[in-house]
């Protein structure tokens, strides 16, 4: 009896911790922790705010391969239409391994072009959007590098839009980035429909100029094996290792990881994953203030009194784990009259010492200035409280 009974529990424990309900806890459980990252360089942002949620070197300047194309991308979508015709350049003869194969003079949609170079990485692609919108590959290379330092991606420097100089690798001496700056240059890109419309699309069929339909596919395949995941783009070279910068969205969680430097295929994607797990595991997006809320009261002058509300609804993206605190910033020396809705302090959410939301506070009525007898009224009644 004994024995059976031993042989019933022992099934019971083999099922339970052996059903996907059970591993399915312990992903989550683990995610928790800090994932463990061998790629030399890689950082975890909050895509609304620029929060950095996790990082590892992520100053460290390094080549970074076809990643080059998301700068090349939201270039072409902020200074062109997608539905204008480029006629294709001499020089996209250097670039045409690994690309679409195009000819000089062939005729092709922008849109076109923006799919084969983010969902299948063509090289010569870059170099036709570079001509068509720069007006030469140097002209283009400008506006990269004025672009990065505009969104405050001081590490980077771009000598190709694509990556490469006529199929051959760059040096990351000459060509770099870092996680931080693709970063930066992706949070910038996503915020864009277009842009990110192109890089959410798994596969897409492109029309060409006296070919037959041509149907490219996406490269990240966090596309088809991630939950939420929207984009972004894959790179590859000999130097660069494999790089991806990646984002999903969960819940309210907006993430883009990058992961530059990997030895393997299956390495950057797994890494990859493990960062959004740790992101979406560690915060939550949650509303802090409501807007109206009283957050303030402060007295004016004559006993009159006012109430400080928020201006707006405070979102943001939190750890699920640590409390909240705020802190009050008001103006001084506040005086009748008062506007309503006049901004008079702002008050800033902390998390473990660090600023996570920011709301003005506003008077919610106005105040007008006191009359003669209010001023005698506040002395009277002060007067008569000394007497008794």
């Amino acid at each position: 009896m004994k024995r059976t009974l031993f042989l019933i529990t022992l099934i019971f424990f083999i099922i339970a911790f052996t059903s996907p309900a059970f591993i399915v806890t312990q992903r989550v459980a683990n995610a928790t922790v800090a994932p463990t990252i061998n790629s030399p360089s890689a950082i975890l942002i909050d895509e609304k705010t620029g929060d950095i949620l996790w990082q590892k070197n992520a100053d460290e300047r390094r080549a970074i391969a076809s990643t080059t194309k998301i700068m090349t991308a939201i270039l072409a979508i902020e200074k062109k239409s997608l539905d204008e015709t480029v006629t294709v350049g001499e020089n996209v003869v250097l670039a045409r391994e690994n690309g679409m194969k195009l000819s000089p003079g062939e005729k092709i949609k922008l849109r076109d072009l923006l799919s084969a170079l983010m969902l299948n990485s063509a090289n010569d692609a870059a170099i036709a959007v570079a001509e068509y919108v720069g007006g030469s590959v140097e002209g283009f290379l400008g506006l990269m590098n004025q672009k990065a330092l505009e969104l405050g991606a001081k590490n980077s420097n771009f000598t190709s839009p694509n990556g490469l100089i006529n199929n051959h690798e760059l040096n990351s001496t000459a060509h770099f980035s870092t996680a931080r700056d693709l970063a930066i240059i992706s949070r910038h890109a996503m915020k864009n429909k277009t842009f990110a419309a192109i890089v959410a699309t798994k596969e897409d069929t492109l029309t060409r100029d006296g070919s037959k339909p041509a149907v490219v596919i996406n490269r990240n395949k966090l596309l088809w094996s991630y939950p939420g995941a929207n984009g972004i783009k894959t790179g590859h070279t000999n130097e660069a290792g494999y790089c991806l910068v990646s984002s999903a969205a969960k819940e309210g969680v907006s993430l883009i990881a990058v992961v530059l430097g990997s030895k393997s295929q299956d390495a950057v994607f797994d890494e990859s994953a493990s960062l959004l797990n740790y992101g979406f595991a560690q915060f939550e997006q949650k509303k802090l203030v409501k807007k109206g809320a009283i957050l303030k009261t402060i007295k004016l002058d004559y006993g009159q009194k006012l109430n400080l509300v928020a201006e707006s609804d405070v979102t943001a993206t939190v750890r699920r784990s640590f409390k909240t605190f705020a802190k009050t910033d008001i103006k001084k020396n506040i005086k009748a009259p008062v506007k309503k809705g006049a901004v008079l302090g702002n008050l800033t959410i902390y998390q473990s010492d660090y600023p996570v939301a920011h709301v003005r506070l506003v008077a919610d009525r106005g105040v007008k200035k006191p009359t003669f007898i209010q001023v005698i009224r506040f002395y009277w009644h002060r007067f008569l409280k000394r007497i008794y």
